[in-house]
């Protein structure tokens, strides 16, 4: 008798696992074919757009040629010569984890000339950035960035 339910037992579940078997169903349906484009997909319009940091993320920025014991410009200056080097000393009054800080150096035509950036100024109270590039004289002008947002701007001229 055991056996006769255990046989019975055996052929209840073969039973079941048979009747949960998957079937695969024949997929007819075309995939719509790949297209390529040149020219990205419609987005939000204001994605390229420029934005101003509330006031005080970049609480002071100057431009100069020597540097102080604390690593930042000691004396600023709106010109410097050519022959010496360019030092943007910007004061920050949060720094994420990650935040890239920069400087962009625009000439009379608003064409960028040169940029420097820190890609990590985490937990800096004050970035310090070096022009290694030698501008041609004239008159630039110098934006700090905060990320990729403007945070300063100032006057140079290359003499």
């Amino acid at each position: 008798m055991k056996r006769a339910l255990g046989l019975l037992f055996l052929y209840a579940v073969a039973i079941t696992v048979g009747a949960c078997r998957k079937e695969e169903v024949p997929v007819t349906a075309k995939r719509p074919a790949a297209t390529t484009s040149t020219t990205p997909p419609p987005g939000p319009p204001n994605v390229n757009v420029a934005i101003r940091l509330a006031p005080g993320e970049i609480s002071r920025c100057e431009i100069g040629t020597t540097l102080g014991e604390s690593g930042s410009v000691a004396e600023p200056k709106a010109a410097i010569a050519k022959k010496d080097p360019v030092y943007v000393s910007m004061w920050l009054n949060e720094a994420p984890e990650e935040l890239q800080v920069s400087a962009k150096f625009l000439d009379a035509d608003n064409k960028e000339a040169a940029v420097v950036r820190k890609d990590d100024a985490g937990g800096a109270k004050v970035v310090t950035l070096k022009l290694e590039k030698s501008l041609k004289p004239g008159t630039y002008k110098v934006e700090g960035y905060w990320g990729g947002n403007l945070g300063c701007e100032k006057a140079l001229d290359i003499e």
